[in-house]
């Protein structure tokens, strides 16, 4: 995954004149080897569950947590090349496109990397699975990193197929925002106050005490669940404003460049 994430990411900055072929394929070349050793040991933090010995839990933890370095990179690389751009006063259209891949950056970088290490610790990988600490996790990496950049995939190609006259990236923003929004409210609102209740409930009480019905019908549990609620609802309004656009754009407006006199 990260290693597709890296090559997609890396081939539209090219394409947007933010990032050059060479650095790309540097970070292509080195997300490969990353995937070959730190992503296959990586995966290792799995392997004590299915009955392998318990010092893979450590080993897989710390390898696991590498795999997003070569993006940070060229991220890094491309972000500076856009400040370039706005200080000359250059026009780049893309700039919509480019926030949807920042924001899959950032929440690789929150998701898979922080979380992703957290979880990861042995003391801490070994009582939380199956808890929401997990789920925070899954959350933030999958439907922040990989939702986020094919959104943004989306965004780009429907950039240049709209033609300039007609494009209006308003409520494509609106829902940029309604997702970043929504999913860091369900995350650090909901989830991750729900895994350390859990956690804690392991510790003091036992594995199975921590996914008990009796767990979940705690009123502070109930609490955090209702709270979670606006966050859930913000992601699925900005599913709506984002499905309302598309159509509208492509569907309603069939304008594209090669129309336009």
């Amino acid at each position: 995954f990260e290693f597709f994430v890296v090559a997609i990411i890396g081939v539209s900055l090219v394409s947007m004149n933010l990032l050059t072929r060479r650095s790309a394929e540097k970070a292509v070349m080195f997300e490969a080897l990353f995937v070959m050793g730190a992503g296959i040991i990586g995966v290792s933090h799995h392997y004590w569950w299915i009955g392998l010995p318990e010092y893979w839990v450590p080993i897989g933890g710390v390898f696991s947590t590498l795999e997003f370095v070569p993006l940070v990179f060229i991220l890094y690389e491309a972000l500076n090349e856009y400040r370039t751009m706005r200080t000359a006063g250059r026009d780049f259209p893309y700039r919509l496109p480019f926030m949807f891949i920042v924001a899959s950056g950032v929440w690789n970088f929150v998701g898979a990397g922080v979380l992703g290490f957290f979880i990861n610790l042995p003391l801490v990988n070994y009582y939380e699975h199956g808890t929401f600490l997990t789920v925070a996790h899954a959350h933030a990496a999958m439907f922040g990193a990989f939702g986020f950049l094919a959104l943004g995939m989306a965004t780009y190609v429907l950039r240049f197929t709209t033609a300039p006259d007609a494009w209006d990236g308003t409520n494509l923003r609106r829902a940029f925002w309604l997702w970043n929004v929504g999913l860091a409210w369900m995350v650090f609102v909901g989830d991750i106050p729900v895994g350390f209740l859990q956690l804690e409930t392991v510790f003091t009480q036992g594995y199975d005490a921590a996914r008990s019905v009796a767990f979940y019908s705690r009123p502070l549990v109930q609490s955090l669940f209702w709270a979670r609620l606006p966050g859930d609802t913000l992601v699925i309004l900005g599913a709506v404003v984002f499905a309302y656009d598309v159509l509208a754009k492509r569907f309603v407006r069939r304008e594209t460049p090669a129309e336009t006199p």
